[in-house]
C-alpha cells in the first residue's frame, strides 16, 4: 500500500494525503507551481512578495493579521518559501486542530485581497530583505554566481526582486499574477500527519469543487547550454575574507543520473568527512565554512563547490577546490568511501521525512513537478544501486574545462589572478 494517496478534483485541483497515524501533529500546505522563473523582468519578485503577503488578510479575515492571529491562537506555527518554480505556504498544529487550519490555509488560497497598506508596509520588509542580503558577501556570491552562470536566463533571475521592482507592486497587480498563476490545475493541497482522511477530503472538495479560477500554466523557458569557456565573475567587494563558488551546470530533475550526481555530492561536499571538509579545513586550514550542493531544475541544474577564505589564499583555495573535482572526474571512488557517502545520504534522507510537514513535502513536491512519486526508501534503493563507475562517468560528463564557472566577492580589482588556474587540464 502506498503512503500517500492522491485525489483530482474535475477543476484540476490535485490533493496529496499523507497520512501518519502516530504523528502528534497535521500540517496543511498549499503548493503552486509558480515561481521567479516565471516572472517577466517588470515582475522580477513578485512571487515571493506575494508570499509575504499571503497571511495578511482574506475576504473572510478582513482585519489585519487575522489569520496568523487566529492561527497562534490554535497553537499552529505557519510559513512560507518561494523557488525558482514553486511557492507554497503552510499551517501546522496538533492534529486535534486539523479542520480548524485547514479552513485558514483554504482560505488564503482562494481569498488573498492584499489591503494596498499592507503591501505598501511590506514593501520595506522585502527590500530591507534584500538589503540585509546585498550587505552579507556569502549570501550575495551566491546570487551573483547564479545570474551569472545562467546568463541572463529566467533561473539567473533574484527570487526576491529588485529594489525597483518591489517598489512598483501594487494590489492590482498582485491580484492580477495570482489570477494568471494561481490557477487549480497548478495548485496542490497537501494534508499530512495524524487526520480523519475522510472527512477532511469531504471538507476539502465541498471547499474547492465550485472554485473558478481555471487557466492554462505557463510553460517554462527552456535553458539551452551555449557556455564554450571557461567564465569567471569578480565582485569587488572590501572584506576581511573573499568567499568564491566553483562548478557547472548538471541535468535536470528527472534525468536519471541524479542519483549518481547525488551521490558524488555528498562524497564532495556532504558531511565533516567529505573530501572538501578533509581537504580545504582540516589539512589546508583554509576555510570555516566549506561544502558542495546541487540545485535541480525542470531541465537543467547547478552543482558547485562554496567556501569563505583569507583573500590572500583564495587562488589556493580555488586550485585545491578543482583538484577534488579532477579526482572525481578521473579516479573511480574507493568502496569504503562510497558506502559511507551512500549510507549518509539514506540517513539524511530518512531524517527528512519524520515531521508531519516535511514528509508532506516529500510528496508534494514530486507531485508539484509531475515526477513519478517515489518514496524515501525508494529514493535510498536508486542511492544504493549506483556504482563507483557510473559515479566517475557522470563526474567525467560534467566536470569539462569548457564548464566550468567561478565566481569569488572580495578585495580584487580583476579576474586575472584567477585566470591561469581556472582549468581541469
Amino acid at each position: 500500500m502506498k503512503p500517500w494517496i492522491k485525489h483530482t478534483l474535475p477543476n484540476g485541483l490535485r490533493i496529496i494525503f499523507v497520512p501518519k497515524k502516530d504523528s502528534p501533529s497535521t500540517t496543511v500546505t498549499v503548493m503552486v507551481g509558480v515561481g521567479s522563473r516565471q516572472e517577466t523582468d517588470a515582475e522580477s519578485g513578485i512571487s515571493h512578495f506575494i508570499e509575504h503577503n499571503v497571511f495578511k488578510a482574506t475576504t473572510n479575515r478582513p482585519k489585519r493579521n487575522q489569520t496568523t492571529e487566529q492561527m497562534e491562537g490554535l497553537g499552529a506555527v505557519t510559513n512560507a518559501a518561494t523557488g525558482h518554480e514553486f511557492t507554497y505556504y503552510y499551517a501546522k498544529a496538533a492534529a486535534f486542530q486539523t479542520e480548524k487550519i485547514l479552513d485558514i490555509v483554504m482560505d488564503i488560497s482562494l481569498n488573498m485581497t492584499f489591503p494596498q497598506e499592507d503591501v505598501d508596509i511590506e514593501k520595506g520588509n522585502v527590500i530591507e530583505e534584500i538589503n540585509m542580503y546585498q550587505d552579507n558577501p556569502s549570501a550575495r556570491i551566491m546570487e551573483k554566481f547564479t545570474d551569472f552562470i545562467w546568463q541572463g536566463h529566467p533561473l539567473g533571475r533574484s527570487i526576491l526582486g529588485t529594489k525597483e521592482t518591489v517598489s512598483s507592486f501594487n494590489r492590482d497587480v498582485m491580484l492580477e499574477y495570482v489570477n494568471k498563476h494561481y490557477v487549480l490545475s497548478q495548485m496542490i493541497v497537501v494534508v499530512s500527519g495524524s487526520f480523519d482522511e475522510t472527512n477532511v477530503a469531504k471538507i476539502i472538495t465541498e471547499y474547492y469543487q465550485h472554485a473558478t479560477r481555471t487557466g492554462v500554466a505557463q510553460d517554462l523557458l527552456p535553458y539551452i547550454e551555449n557556455q564554450e569557456k571557461p567564465q569567471i565573475l569578480v565582485d569587488h567587494f572590501e572584506s576581511q575574507q573573499s568567499h568564491i563558488c566553483v562548478g557547472v551546470k548538471s541535468f535536470g530533475r528527472t534525468d536519471d543520473r541524479r542519483y549518481a550526481l547525488d551521490t558524488i555530492n555528498s562524497v564532495l561536499g556532504q558531511g565533516l568527512s567529505s573530501r572538501l571538509f578533509r581537504r580545504i579545513r582540516d589539512e589546508l586550514g583554509l576555510a570555516y565554512y566549506i561544502g558542495s550542493m546541487n540545485y535541480e531544475y525542470a531541465d537543467t541544474g547547478i552543482w558547485f563547490a562554496r567556501a569563505g577564505v583569507d583573500n590572500k589564499r583564495a587562488a589556493l583555495a580555488v586550485s585545491a577546490i578543482l583538484e577534488e573535482f579532477k579526482k572525481l572526474a578521473s579516479e573511480k571512488i574507493g568502496e569504503e568511501e562510497l558506502r559511507k557517502a551512500k549510507e549518509y545520504i539514506k540517513g539524511k534522507t530518512l531524517l527528512g521525512v519524520e515531521t508531519s510537514d516535511n514528509v508532506g513535502e516529500w510528496y508534494g513536491f514530486q507531485e508539484l513537478q509531475n515526477e513519478d512519486i517515489i518514496t524515501p526508501e525508494e529514493y535510498n534503493q536508486r542511492i544504493e544501486q549506483v556504482s563507483a563507475q557510473e559515479l566517475m562517468q557522470v563526474a567525467s560528463d560534467l566536470l569539462q574545462n569548457k564548464l566550468l564557472n567561478l565566481g569569488i566577492i572580495g578585495p580584487f580589482s580583476d579576474s586575472s589572478e584567477f585566470e591561469k588556474i581556472l582549468t581541469l587540464e
